[in-house]
């Protein structure tokens, strides 16, 4: 698929910017943000709760790992 930068903009959301900013210092990896940031995504249209599965479809991490940093987010209390 191509999208230009503008087809890409047209949808948004708010994220955080303190996440982005401080990501490394809250012992964040980038995937982990970027499973957090799906997450955020998710809740955006109303999915409280989207399985590994669901995230892992728009990642290129496989449901097994995406499984495995949601553990270590819920260790870590985010």
């Amino acid at each position: 698929m191509n999208y230009s930068l503008q087809d890409i903009m047209v949808q948004q959301i708010s994220i955080p910017t303190k996440l982005l900013s401080d990501y490394k210092h809250l012992g964040l990896s980038e995937t982990e943000l970027v499973v957090i940031l799906q997450i955020h995504r998710f809740l955006y249209h109303k999915i409280e709760f989207p399985t590994p599965k669901e995230l892992c479809d728009s990642l290129s991490i496989d449901e097994k790992e995406c499984s495995q940093i949601l553990q270590r987010l819920i260790q870590k209390n985010l």
